[in-house]
């Protein structure tokens, strides 16, 4: 705001939740606001909250509206002030009401920002005087002994008597230097008495700012010290301090000695018997009417955050006011004028402002909720919000009771197989916050299958929709959870897709669900069924151990009737665990396309021969060896060996090997990367002209090679070593089962192709 009571930027946004649907509640005089109910909730006994959204010259306005039923025995408005009990210790709203345990809590007082914030008007609690009345033209909002809030003038009348019998009108209680606009100080030439609610030391000298002053610590009613232009004394916890400046100062420095008793009598002028009194500004309704307020100090003219407190003509029905400006300016705020236009709307007999600006807070306890919490977005973002000396609360004073209503959140989708569970908050039949407790709720369920309950949590077994009603008591509340099952999922995607494992071997699978509608989740064990089909191992959870001798079979992997499969092969060779070509070499042996040199030796580095390549082509074809027919007459001079013969016709007879010119086979000569490349070009009946791809040692591929090596290099069947394609080193009986798993494998490779 404007001049001395300029705040400074702060603020924290805080969103609001916002109801669907019209509460039953909300029975007071909305229907004459013109504004949207955004949502309304009652937070105590014969309190209900309101969020207005209204729009004004088509500028947006968010105004939260306590409306407060007087004539309900359980509310109580009580004076917030200070921390601690001092009226110099500033907290913010929210702090105040934690403090004080109010359902909610508005700032009140104005103060000044610079000194020592304490607040200008007066504050009244339990019909004692915290602090004196200040502005003498600004009314107060309070609230009577017969529980009748008012909005009136207050003014301060107060005596000290010296032992000679002389007096000195007592200026005010507890406060810092002000305006009081009535054509004398506060402060000059006055008497002002400080309390124990002041803080732990008096006014003093207020660090330079008065001289000429005198100080009497009064203890028991006796005076102990007398001090003269000091700064504060600690004031007695059974006593005051009676500070006086300029004339004053010589009345007490003249009147008063250590040992002298004080008498000291101060009241209102014009108290209806208040119990309560807090909040003081200028008045914006009078008599049902606007009074266009006008105050240059609060910019009264421009919209800005505001808060403000308004009565009803019985003094019945309070309404406590915060009208929110946001920094993202969803809300614009209102002007004074605007603000009395609003508690007309609302059915107020008598309103008055309240401190606005970065100090306008409305502090709410939600309904269930436990703890408080600002309603409104501070104007200035990213600074807090603005401590404030004074606000006015409103207690529930109820005793607690049963179970009136409850709020449950929770998921509303889940896997088959999953447990939900969900949070449960309560509120009483006094609005109390009410504490669920697992052994209290009882679930009714409606849907597709069977689940299993168990306190806040639910065990759906199926896919589905659910209806779920939770009780507690007699309170209820009823919750849609769509269970995502089987009939969801277009495919299961386990991996490893297949599993080729040494004996003992224990390997851990993912399984994910992709659904129709192309989401996918990872599932967790307990949603998933996996058996072993086959004597492959064991299943425990979404662990395999392949089992102790070579097996093939699959694992069937199921999700509320989805279901996917995924082969299993255990092969043991001692030599190729932890070898490159390990998942190939016994992919293979499983099939029986390969074998080992040993029953439990592969010897993966070793040379393949032109024997061993025959049988791993005759095996990729087809071709039964080992028969019992004749042994085939074979054209070459050099011995073949008998497990190899018929391989060795059969490749011959196709084109795929050949002889040497001096008429032998040479069995048991290596092949060369160049040859292997030549025989597998002859296979797959390869044809067409392919780049070569830039090997470094290119210029040593034989001329015979070079096309063959392009073209099994182009398909994918062979690869470098490196950027090396070393044409005339000797093939391994890895690379050559590699070279046979890929044309097996490949999905578009050439194999599927032919």
């Amino acid at each position: 705001m404007g001049n001395a009571f300029r705040r400074l930027a702060v603020g924290v946004l805080v969103l609001c939740a916002v109801l669907a649907a019209p509460l039953p509640w909300l029975s007071h005089a909305a229907a004459a606001v013109t504004a949207t109910v955004a949502w309304s909730e009652p937070v105590g006994e014969g309190v209900v909250v309101t969020k207005y959204e209204k729009r004004i010259n088509g500028r947006p306005v968010d105004i939260f509206v306590a409306t407060v039923d007087l004539t309900n025995p359980y509310v109580k408005i009580v004076p917030l002030y200070g921390k601690d009990g001092r009226l110099t210790q500033k907290q913010t709203v929210l702090g105040h009401a934690r403090a004080s345990g109010a359902v909610v809590a508005v700032n009140a007082d104005l103060f000044h920002l610079n000194g020592i914030g304490a607040p200008l008007g007066p504050v009244i609690d339990k019909g004692t005087i915290v602090s004196a009345p200040g502005v003498a033209t600004w009314p107060t909002f309070g609230v009577t002994k017969s529980g009748q809030a008012v909005i009136l003038p207050l003014a301060f009348t107060g005596t000290v008597t010296a032992p000679d019998g002389s007096t000195y009108p007592l200026r005010g209680v507890n406060k810092e230097s002000f305006d009081p606009r009535d054509g004398a100080h506060s402060h000059i030439n006055q008497l002002n008495l400080y309390t124990p609610a002041w803080g732990p030391t008096s006014y003093g000298n207020a660090k330079g700012a008065f001289k000429n002053v005198v100080e009497l610590v009064v203890a028991g009613g006796v005076v102990r010290e007398v001090r003269v232009d000091q700064p504060g004394a600690p004031i007695p916890s059974n006593g005051y301090v009676l500070w006086g400046q300029g004339q004053a100062a010589q009345f007490l420095k003249t009147r008063f000695r250590v040992g002298d008793p004080v008498q000291v009598t101060y009241g209102l002028k014009n108290d209806p018997g208040l119990e309560t009194a807090v909040g003081s500004h200028i008045l914006l309704v009078d008599q049902g009417r606007s009074v266009n307020p006008v105050d240059p100090g609060v910019s009264s003219h421009s919209p800005h955050a505001r808060a403000a407190v308004g009565i009803d003509r019985s003094g019945k029905k309070v309404w406590l006011v915060v009208v929110e400006r946001s920094a993202d300016g969803d809300s614009k705020g209102m002007t004074l004028p605007e603000l009395a236009n609003f508690f007309v709307e609302l059915g107020a007999w008598k309103a008055i402002n309240l401190d606005g600006g970065g100090s306008a807070t409305m502090v709410v306890r939600r309904l269930a909720e436990t703890n408080p919490t600002p309603l409104n977005e501070s104007p200035y973002s990213g600074q807090g919000y603005r401590a404030v000396p004074t606000a006015i609360g409103v207690l529930n004073t109820a005793p607690a009771g049963e179970a009136k209503g409850i709020f449950v959140t929770g998921p509303k989708e889940v896997l088959a197989g999953d447990t939900a569970t969900f949070s449960f908050k309560g509120y009483d039949v006094h609005y109390h916050p009410y504490r669920v407790t697992p052994q209290e709720v009882v679930w009714k369920v409606s849907g597709p299958g069977p689940v299993e309950t168990s306190g806040f949590s639910v065990r759906f077994r199926t896919g589905g929709t659910y209806t779920l009603t939770a009780q507690v008591g007699a309170a209820s509340r009823q919750l849609t959870v769509r269970v995502i099952g089987g009939a969801d999922v277009a495919r299961l995607v386990v991996q490893p897709r297949e599993l080729v494992l040494k004996p003992g071997e224990t390997r851990a699978l993912t399984v994910q669900a992709v659904t129709k509608d192309g989401r996918t989740f990872t599932l967790k064990p307990h949603q998933v069924t996996v058996t072993a089909e086959g004597a492959v191992g064991a299943v425990k959870g979404l662990s395999f151990t392949a089992s102790a001798t070579p097996a093939t079979g699959h694992l069937r992997v199921a999700f509320d009737g989805a279901v996917a499969t995924v082969p299993v092969t255990v092969v043991p060779f001692a030599d190729v665990r932890g070898h490159w070509a390990l998942q190939p070499i016994t992919a293979l042996a499983a099939r029986g396309m390969v074998a080992g040199v040993a029953p439990d030796r592969f010897a993966p580095d070793a040379p393949v021969t032109r024997a061993q390549l025959a049988a791993l082509l005759a095996r990729l074809e087809g071709v039964e060896t080992g028969t019992d027919n004749a042994s085939p007459s074979l054209p070459f001079r050099d011995p073949i060996p008998s497990w190899a013969r018929e391989a060795v016709q059969a490749m011959v007879e196709k084109g795929l090997l050949r002889g040497y010119p001096d008429g032998t086979f040479r069995p048991d000569q290596p092949v060369t990367r160049a040859e292997l490349a030549a025989i597998l070009d002859r296979y797959l009946g390869l044809t067409g002209r392919a780049p070569l791809p830039p090997f470094r040692d290119a210029a040593e591929i034989p001329s015979w090679a070079r096309e063959a090596i392009a073209r099994v290099a182009q398909a994918g069947v062979m690869k470098g070593m490196g950027d090396r394609f070393a044409p005339q080193r000797p093939t391994t009986r890895a690379e050559a089962a590699t070279v046979l798993y890929r044309l097996l494998t490949m999905p578009d490779g050439p194999m599927a192709k032919r």
